[in-house]
């Protein structure tokens, strides 16, 4: 994959958008809601495993806004009125697919990555046993966050050619 074009997807796409509004509501959800699970020795910022098992449980918010976002993202072709422009270029649409879910990937990933720094530093503080098996739940939830906004942008791509409302 050309960097350069991965550049240019970023600034021209809502991918950093959407990796902004995930991890907003993310410690949103977090800190507003989930708060009072900190309180005890099984909070999230209190041990490793409770931490990945808790940063997993505001994906019941992210997820859909993650599927919404990607929905939006593939609806871009046919709200720019470039489908017809874009079948005739010699690069397959694979292709084009392919950056831009790398793209909204790489976001969505960086952005649930935060969110679990930000209980693993509060974890470091206060504990002084550490381990990596928190690791692969924290890798199941970012492969949740993005499979959230590929799967919408599918979703996205044909529905406008199914709805006489979004002609």
């Amino acid at each position: 994959m050309n960097m350069r074009i991965l550049r240019i997807e970023l600034k021209r796409s809502i991918a950093p958008w959407a990796g902004v509004a995930a991890f907003a509501m993310a410690l949103a959800v977090m800190y507003l809601v989930m708060e009072k699970d900190s309180l005890t020795t099984t909070g999230w910022t209190n041990q490793w495993t409770s931490m990945a098992l808790e940063t997993r449980a505001p994906l019941y918010f992210v997820w859909p806004l993650a599927a919404g976002l990607g929905a939006l993202q593939g609806l871009r072709d046919h709200r720019s009125r470039a489908s017809e422009l874009l079948t005739s270029t010699p690069r397959p649409t694979s292709h084009r697919a392919a950056v831009l879910s790398a793209a909204m990937a790489i976001t969505l990933a960086a952005a649930f990555t935060a969110v679990v720094l930000a209980g693993g530093v509060q974890v470091l503080a206060n504990t002084s046993y550490t381990h990596l098996g928190w690791v692969p739940i924290s890798l199941v939830g970012a492969l949740t966050v993005v499979s959230g906004a590929v799967l919408g942008m599918g979703w996205g791509a044909p529905c406008p050619s199914y709805s006489p409302l979004l002609r």
